[in-house]
């Protein structure tokens, strides 16, 4: 096994994963707390320092956005498990596999692999920042902020290889996320221009919705149990709305516990430059979509809420989200 050619406990301590669910303003978050850097491709590196920002400080937080590990830590074979004690579980080939000792991420050699996996996570994304440092002058210690949303499933696995890395669990409410990817799965939507509708009528929105309520439910859970199994020190809870309503004082208190120097005017450019509308188009077809909490009492149907109640409800109320 060869030895990191950095200081790997330091590194992995400035790494800050965000998971939650998909359309929880993790994005818009991701973009904040890197500001100035814009999430555009540059060589293959996935961002770009704005010609305007160039002649500032060193860059201190380099964005990743959509790291995906946990799909190929624990990939996923089915739909969400469902336990007896109401709690979901992804299934995923290691939740099958795991106790035989041939399966390659055995628990009988977890020892042999454990060090491995987390070996390569901390080189791929020491790669970011030694690639940036060519691009543009970086800070010397500089945190890497990782946008997981997509994998918030496996986050327990993910944090159990890297420790020492800060936790953010993005919340927002379920039915406003449901809501959020029903438009986004309509015909003309921003996400259908890639891929196919995923809803052609009233039977299938209904499907949609109650799929989509188990996927919350399960990576509520799955965060919940990584947020657990955290230090307290190193984990934080951001709520959407919260951040909604007072974005400097929210992302101030986020950026101080990270360790990023932000006074006054940095933290009013960031939130002002990545202002809903500012960089891009807004509407229901769109990824902005329409930055208003509470939209789920009117573009639900009775039945799509009940629905979602349903299979949310308790989890919507630990989190503080009233019926």
């Amino acid at each position: 096994m060869g030895e990191l050619a950095f200081d790997d406990d330091a590194f992995e301590a400035r790494l800050a994963w965000i998971f939650g669910s998909t359309r929880s303003g993790s994005t818009w978050l991701l973009r904040l707390l890197c500001h100035p850097l814009a999430l555009e491709p540059e060589d293959g590196l996935g961002f770009s320092l704005p010609a305007a920002a160039r002649g500032g400080p060193p860059v201190d937080a380099l964005p990743v956005n959509e790291f995906l590990l946990g799909h190929h830590l624990a990939p996923r074979t089915g739909d969400p498990i469902k336990r007896k004690d109401g709690q979901y579980v992804p299934a995923t080939v290691n939740s099958f596999w795991t106790p035989d000792a041939h399966y390659a991420m055995s628990r009988h050699f977890e020892d042999a692999w454990r060090p491995e996996l987390r070996r390569f996570a901390l080189v791929r994304l020491h790669a970011v920042l030694e690639r940036a440092a060519t691009r543009f002058p970086v800070a010397g210690d500089p945190a890497v902020v990782i946008k997981d949303v997509g994998a918030s499933y496996a986050a327990p696995i993910t944090m159990s290889l890297l420790p020492r890395s800060r936790l953010v669990f993005m919340v927002r409410d379920g039915r406003d996320v449901i809501d959020s990817l029903i438009h986004a799965a309509k015909a003309g939507s921003w996400f259908t221009r890639i891929t196919k509708p995923l809803i052609s009528g009233d039977a299938d929105r209904l499907d949609f919705v109650r799929g989509k309520s188990i996927e919350w439910a399960c990576g509520t859970d799955s965060c919940r149990r990584a947020w657990r199994a955290q230090p307290p020190e190193l984990r934080r809870m951001v709520r959407y709305e919260e951040l909604l309503a007072d974005p400097i004082g929210e992302l101030g208190s986020l950026c101080e516990w990270i360790g990023l120097k932000r006074d006054v005017a940095a933290l009013e450019s960031a939130v002002r430059e990545n202002a809903f509308g500012v960089k891009e188009p807004t509407g229901p077809s769109e990824f902005a979509r329409a930055a208003s909490p509470g939209l789920w009492r009117q573009n639900l149907s009775p039945e799509e809420q009940r629905i979602a109640e349903d299979i949310m409800g308790d989890r919507l109320a630990e989190l503080g989200y009233p019926a």
